[in-house]
């Protein structure tokens, strides 16, 4: 799926890349204050940066259906690769 992303859709891969990158920097980025029970400091990511850790990038209606239609019928990621017939 990445690899179709970043082919077919290089805006929302440079989205990713993105946030990807914010989240390498508050998962970094040690935090003062309250110290783990190991005794050293513990990290705390800022909340956007906790969502966007979860989610890296929006799924609209039809991404979500060809990701079921993969999982379902058990067919193969690149399948999303062919030009498929235009009616």
């Amino acid at each position: 799926m990445r690899k179709h992303l970043k082919n077919n859709h290089v805006t929302k891969w440079t989205e990713l890349l993105t946030k990807e990158a914010a989240v390498q920097v508050c998962k970094s980025t040690p935090t003062t204050g309250t110290s783990s029970s190991a005794g050293g400091p513990r990290q705390q990511l800022m909340l956007t940066a906790s969502v966007d850790k979860k989610r890296l990038w929006e799924f609209d209606s039809v991404h979500k259906l060809v990701g079921e239609m993969i999982a379902i019928d058990g067919q193969p990621f690149n399948i999303v690769n062919n030009k498929g017939k235009i009616i």
